[in-house]
């Protein structure tokens, strides 16, 4: 007879404990997705500060101010087109592969710092899949994929560099090798590589326009969510 008088009392008690266990479990996920936000916000800044390194590498090589890069194009233009002997055009030829060689360290240097900004964002993309709130986990998702994009265009440039370069030794080699002359073989050969080297130019400038679109829109996002 006492056991039905303890069976609501029993039914409370579980229906008490099924009610802490879920405020427990909410807490602790709500604090976890707190934390997440938290520590993408401290990865962010890190990022931010490797992704300006990052980008300020990437335009060097094609940057106008860039005193190798306008040597190499001075050299180009007076082996091309100022009158000179022979010798003259040889040596001036041997400058503009020595900057050039200048010029390949300055784009190797692009891969070091995408080494230091990939992980980072890695870390970024691990943080973004625990936050819980729904309209800022999308918004640091798409900052993660604009992140992603952002290594995309810059890996691309610096394909297009090395070709560019690649195109422009092919110029001073020729010179070389036909020892300073210019001669009609030459000229025909230059114009078939001068259309290239336009080319790379084209599309490494193109890129440069959506790496700035790109930073723009990061920022934008970034300041939405207040990182």
């Amino acid at each position: 007879m006492n056991s039905p008088r303890r069976t609501p009392k029993r039914l409370v008690r579980i229906l008490l404990i099924g009610f802490l266990v879920m405020v427990i479990v909410f807490t602790v996920y709500a604090v976890w997705a707190w934390l997440s936000a938290s520590q993408f916000g401290r990865t962010y800044e890190a990022y931010v500060e490797a992704q300006e390194e990052y980008i300020e590498v990437a335009n060097k090589p094609a940057a106008e101010a860039n005193p190798v890069r306008r040597q190499v194009y001075t050299l180009l233009a007076e082996v091309l087109q100022v009158e000179m002997s022979n010798e003259e055009r040889i040596a001036k030829a041997k400058q503009g592969i020595a900057h050039l060689n200048d010029m390949e360290s300055q784009i190797d240097a692009i891969k070091t710092e995408a080494d230091k900004v990939i992980p980072l964002l890695n870390e970024l993309e691990q943080s973004s899949n625990r936050v819980v709130a729904v309209q800022s986990g999308a918004s640091m998702k798409e900052l993660v994929s604009l992140g992603k994009r952002q290594v995309e265009i810059i890996s691309d440039i610096r394909g297009l560099s090395y070709r560019a370069d690649y195109y422009t030794s092919e110029v001073f080699e020729r010179v070389i090798d036909d020892q300073g002359s210019m001669t009609d073989d030459h000229k025909s050969y230059l114009n078939d590589i001068i259309p290239q080297l336009e080319e790379q130019f084209d599309k490494r400038t193109n890129l440069y326009t959506e790496l700035k679109e790109n930073d723009d829109r990061m920022k934008r996002l970034a300041d939405g969510l207040g990182i």
